[in-house]
């Protein structure tokens, strides 16, 4: 999940119903009435190839860093790591796939719970097999894919994006140009529309430590390393591609902390600098090959839990730490951070996990 600078209250049109455990599972269509334009949409999403086989899908249509789902052609099928924040997008997907291969899609992997790596989830037919974390699988199954905090985070990032975007596009004269500039703000306020219609559907597979597959003619590797951005991050291994899929436990911004695990997210961090890549394919951003980016990483996480340790020992409350909190020294190898303060999500879990409530 991308990060944001400031946070504002959810509006009540984001307020989720609770989801019934009858519910869970039952997927939909891309057939059904309410998703056939979007399968219709092959071009909403970009193919970029990483290498033979491996494309990063970046969409056309929604602006800002949306989740990038990865894409392995194999020889006799398809899988598909992270396959976006809601149905349509999701056909949207299956859709530009097809342009793609013949082949069909038979394995989808989620790297971690948040919606907009798994509520994409309910589209694909009923044999393609999902694999997830055992935490993961919880945390779809208790409803926290489509509620709880992150979605309160997305809301509080987006509904603002969303006013100053409209308000700008009030000043434009031509009424096809402005219909044209509103097009992206649109797929942000269906993005957000589609969340508390997702059926949560969770894994049909769970992994607790490592799991390899075997679809010829790769070997595919999922990873738990440790909590850290959640507490069941999964990071997907293609070795003979040496090509490290990281969801948002490794991005090359900084990424949403609200549900993370301080200090073990540095540790699992550590485990990754063990496996033999030249290439990251992070969750929201361009692919990379610098691998000094997780010391960039570890070096911001240790600045802000030392800092926030020592506010939280003065008896500074989360929300005061979150304005206090000096990072301007790593703006040189994270530009979008801000040089004084910190996501108020980030502080609110730290404050939990140093007061013991994680």
């Amino acid at each position: 999940m991308p990060t944001r600078r400031s946070a504002r209250p959810l509006i009540a049109s984001l307020c989720l119903a609770l989801v019934t455990t009858e519910a869970l599972g039952q997927r939909r269509s891309c057939n059904a009435p309410s998703l056939t334009q979007a399968a219709a949409r092959p071009g909403a999403f970009r193919f970029n190839v990483i290498r033979p086989g491996v494309y990063q899908a970046v969409s056309t249509e929604v602006p800002g860093p949306v989740t990038r789902p990865v894409v392995i052609v194999n020889d006799s099928d398809v899988v598909v790591v992270d396959p976006t924040a809601s149905a349509a997008e999701a056909c949207s997907l299956i859709a530009g796939i097809s342009t793609l291969t013949p082949k069909p899609i038979r394995t989808v992997i989620n790297t971690h719970f948040h919606f907009d790596h798994t509520d994409g989830n309910e589209v694909f037919p009923a044999d393609v097999e999902i694999i997830a974390h055992e935490y993961t699988r919880q945390m779809i199954a208790s409803g926290a894919s489509i509620s709880g905090r992150s979605i309160e985070f997305i809301g509080s990032a987006i509904n603002p994006a969303v006013a100053s975007l409209m308000r700008q596009t009030d000043t434009v004269g031509n009424p096809a140009r402005r219909d044209s500039l509103r097009q992206p703000v649109i797929k942000l306020q269906q993005m957000l529309a589609a969340i508390p219609q997702t059926v949560p559907t969770p894994p049909t597979k769970t992994v607790v430590r490592e799991l390899t597959l075997v679809h010829s003619p790769r070997q595919i590797r999922l990873l738990h390393v440790g909590r850290g951005h959640t507490a069941g991050d999964l990071v997907v291994f293609l070795p003979s591609e040496r090509i490290l899929i990281t969801g948002d436990l490794l991005q090359s911004d900084i990424p949403y902390m609200g549900d993370g695990y301080f200090p073990e997210w540095i540790a699992s961090l550590d485990s990754l600098k063990k496996l033999d890549f030249d290439i990251v394919l992070p969750g929201h951003q361009a692919p990379f090959t610098q691998r000094q980016r997780i010391d960039f990483l570890q070096d911001y996480f240790r600045d802000l839990w030392s800092q926030a340790g020592a506010l939280h020992s003065a008896g500074v409350s989360a929300a005061d730490a979150a304005q206090r909190i000096d990072l301007g020294r790593h703006t040189l190898h994270f530009p979008t951070a801000p040089k004084m303060g910190v996501d108020p999500y980030a502080t609110r879990r730290i404050w939990e996990i140093l007061d013991g409530k994680q």
